[in-house]
C-alpha cells in the first residue's frame, strides 16, 4: 500500500497575517484555522494558537489513531501559559485525517470541508458551517470563560451541513442541504479504502473565493481545480495547489479568507 500525505496553507487577500496552518505526518494530516475576532481592538495571536493546536495534535497522532480532545486543549493551554499568551489565542478550529489498515478517518472541530474521492473519480463533499457565523472551538472546553454553556447561550447550536456529490463523469453536482439544531462538537466521518483512494480536509477558506466583480465563486469549481492531480509523488498537494492558484489568478478569483488543506492518498 502506497501512502502519501501532504498539506498546504495560504493567506487570504483581506488578511495581513495568515491565521490558518496545516502540516502532514507519515499517516495523518492536520489543519487549523485561527479566529480573526472581527473588529476587536486587541486581538490574541490565533495564528500561534492554530500552530500550537495543529502541532500538538500531530504529535499525538503519531502514537495513536485518535485524540482525546480534552487532553489536547488542556496541554495546549499549559503551553500558551508558559509562553505568556492569552488562552484566547487557542480560539481556532481543528481538523485532521488519519488512517488504519482499512479506512480513512476524519475529525473536524469547528467549520470546514471534508472531501473524499471514490474510484470513479467522483467527489463527495461535506461542508460544515455554523448559522451564527461563530464556529465551535476546543477552547470552549476549558474551565474558564467562555465555556461551552456560554457559547451556546450566545451563539446557539444551529449548524448547516451541505452534502455534495461532484460527478466528474457527468460534469454535474448534486447538493443536499441539512440544517439542524444540535451541536456536534466533533464531526467524524470514515471512508473505506475499498471505495475511496483520496481524502482531504480544508478550512472554511474554501468558501471565500470571489471573482473580479466580488461575486462568490462556487466551492465546487474550486474543489474540481484543486483535485486535478497529475501524480502522487511527495509534495503532490503543494504542487497542485500552486498550479490551481495560478489558474484562479488568471480567472480573477481570489480567496478572501485564509485557506488550508491536508490530504492523504492511498494507492
Amino acid at each position: 500500500m502506497n501512502i502519501v500525505t501532504d498539506s498546504y496553507y495560504r493567506i487570504g487577500s483581506t488578511h495581513r497575517v495568515c491565521q490558518d496552518f496545516a502540516l502532514a505526518g507519515a499517516r495523518h494530516a492536520v489543519i487549523s484555522d485561527g479566529c480573526s475576532f472581527g473588529g476587536a481592538t486587541v486581538k490574541p495571536p490565533t495564528e500561534l494558537g492554530a500552530q500550537i493546536l495543529a502541532r500538538r495534535a500531530s504529535q499525538l497522532l503519531k502514537s495513536s489513531p485518535s485524540i482525546d480532545h480534552d487532553t489536547l486543549i488542556r496541554e495546549c493551554l499549559e503551553l500558551v501559559s508558559v509562553l505568556g499568551l492569552d488562552s484566547d489565542c487557542l480560539a481556532a478550529t481543528l481538523g485532521y485525517i488519519d488512517i488504519d489498515d482499512d479506512d480513512f478517518f476524519t475529525n473536524l472541530v469547528g467549520d470546514g470541508c471534508i472531501i473524499a474521492r471514490n474510484y470513479l473519480g467522483n467527489l463527495w463533499v461535506y461542508n460544515i458551517e455554523f448559522k451564527s457565523g461563530a464556529p465551535f472551538y476546543l477552547r470552549y472546553l476549558l474551565d474558564q470563560n467562555p465555556t461551552v454553556d456560554d457559547y451556546l447561550k450566545i451563539f446557539g447550536d444551529a449548524v448547516i451541513e451541505t452534502d455534495t456529490l461532484i460527478d466528474i463523469n457527468e460534469n454535474n453536482h448534486y447538493d443536499n442541504v441539512l440544517e439542524y439544531n444540535y451541536l456536534e462538537r466533533i464531526n467524524c466521518y470514515s471512508f473505506s479504502f475499498d471505495n475511496y483512494d483520496l481524502v482531504a480536509i480544508t478550512s472554511d477558506g474554501i468558501n471565500s473565493f470571489v471573482d473580479s466583480s466580488n461575486n462568490p465563486v462556487s466551492r465546487n469549481l474550486i474543489i474540481e481545480e484543486l483535485f486535478k492531480f497529475k501524480n502522487y509523488n511527495p509534495g503532490f498537494l503543494e504542487r497542485r495547489c500552486n498550479r490551481a492558484f495560478q489558474t484562479f489568478a488568471k480567472r480573477g478569483w481570489l480567496n478572501q479568507d485564509d485557506f488550508s488543506i491536508g490530504t492523504i492518498y492511498v494507492g
